[in-house]
């Protein structure tokens, strides 16, 4: 019997491989019909009717913004008196923390500004627009504010600079977009610009200079109220002493208000004679007896204007 050898390709095949269907990474075709934001959440610093207020909106905008961009606040509760007359005002715009005053145009009550740097894609961003309040109340859900813009971008968004650079488009193909009004929110229930709150002090603060006894002391009244306080304006202090105080035997006649801090304190040098008889005192410098004796008998208030 004799042996042979064989060789040959054994195993292979050219059927068909099929791989099961896999989810890709990354996401995409999710372009929206139109532009909108997400969220713009808005708040005022006074609902006193006729006062001023300052309007805080918060928000992100869901596309790169370029400088160019013109942004809308528009509510039924702005009118031209909003603005005393005015046709341009400040705006304060906030990003990242630093802060840009920018010139709104006031046309048929709507604020109307345009950006002079870029705002990226989702960063925060706050507006805040002062004005007047209507001189009367309103009803309560009866104004709306409505947040717009007309935006400048650009189709290269950072992810694809890549691409952008490749192609030779990078930060050269830019096209407006509108982003459709969106209904400003309040982060508590209520509407702003209603006018409906009362006149009140908002701030109340009595410190004084010093605690010691018998010492020349300064009382300091901080005040600040949610209305213009207009000149005329008479302010009442009661319990200002009490019976253990060193000036309660004092007539409420000698509680003077000074309009300057300065004006307080007792002026004890060798320029001007100070004591009401003329420079007889041998006391050439220091505070005159007649001075010392006037200063014990005063309670010295001062008002200051901390706004």
């Amino acid at each position: 019997a004799s042996c042979v050898e064989t060789c040959g390709c054994v195993g292979r095949s050219d059927a068909a491989i099929t791989v099961p269907a896999t989810a890709m990474e990354g996401t995409v075709l999710q372009a929206a019909s139109a532009l909108a934001f997400s969220s713009v959440v808005i708040a005022e610093s006074n609902e006193v009717a006729g006062e001023k207020n300052t309007l805080r909106i918060a928000t992100a905008f869901p596309i790169p913004l370029l400088p160019g961009s013109n942004i809308t606040v528009n509510s039924s509760g702005l009118t031209a008196s909003s603005f005393d007359g005015a046709v341009t005002i400040p705006v304060t715009l906030t990003l990242s923390g630093a802060a840009t005053t920018l010139t709104g145009r006031v046309v048929n009550g709507a604020v109307v500004f345009t950006l002079t740097a870029r705002v990226a894609q989702g960063a925060a961003v706050q507006i805040a627009i002062t004005l007047r309040n209507r001189p009367a109340p309103l009803l309560a859900g009866s104004v709306d504010v409505m947040l717009s813009a007309d935006a400048l971008t650009d189709a290269c968004t950072e992810p694809l600079r890549a691409l952008c650079v490749e192609f030779g488009i990078w930060e050269e193909y830019t096209a407006m977009e509108r982003i459709a009004p969106f209904k400003a929110t309040t982060s508590t229930v209520g509407s702003v610009l209603l006018a409906r709150g009362p006149k009140m002090l908002t701030k109340l603060r009595l410190v004084e200079a010093t605690t010691a006894a018998k010492a020349y002391n300064i009382y300091t009244v901080e005040l600040r109220a949610n209305f213009d306080i207009p000149g005329g304006t008479s302010f009442e202090f009661d319990q200002l002493t009490r019976e253990e105080d060193y000036f309660n035997d004092v007539p409420i006649a000698s509680l003077t208000l000074r309009p300057a801090f300065r004006d307080l304190l007792p002026n004890c040098t060798c320029s001007e004679c100070e004591c009401p008889n003329g420079c007889t005192n041998i006391n050439k410098c220091g505070c005159y007896p007649d001075l010392i004796s006037s200063l014990k008998l005063m309670l010295f208030i001062w008002q200051p204007d901390v706004d």
